[in-house]
């Protein structure tokens, strides 16, 4: 079973540790982190990819914070929608 990548996690908080509150882990990251917390490690299907929720429209700190973020660590953007909603990406950090 391939490691769940607490550090990229943990990355991103500490460089949003003021903005906690802005943003949400959902998906299979967040399952295995409850998992593993409740049960030890190993539990559940483990993910490298981190999904969030934004749980603001309307924080220009946390907007550019993301954008400054994904500026430093040189990611790749894929951006798709769907109907009103948008999605993005950020893939393949040149830096960590």
């Amino acid at each position: 079973m391939k490691e769940t990548d607490y550090r990229g996690l943990s990355h991103f908080q500490q460089y949003c540790k003021d903005l906690e509150d802005m943003y949400v882990v959902v998906g299979g990251f967040a399952t295995v982190l409850l998992l593993d917390e409740g049960l030890g490690d190993g539990h559940g299907k483990a993910t490298h990819d981190i999904d969030l929720v934004l749980l603001t429209t309307s924080s220009v700190e946390m907007s550019q914070r993301i954008k400054q973020y994904v500026q430093e660590g040189k990611y790749e953007i894929q951006k798709g929608d769907k109907d009103q909603y948008h999605y993005y990406r950020f893939v393949n950090p040149e830096t960590e």
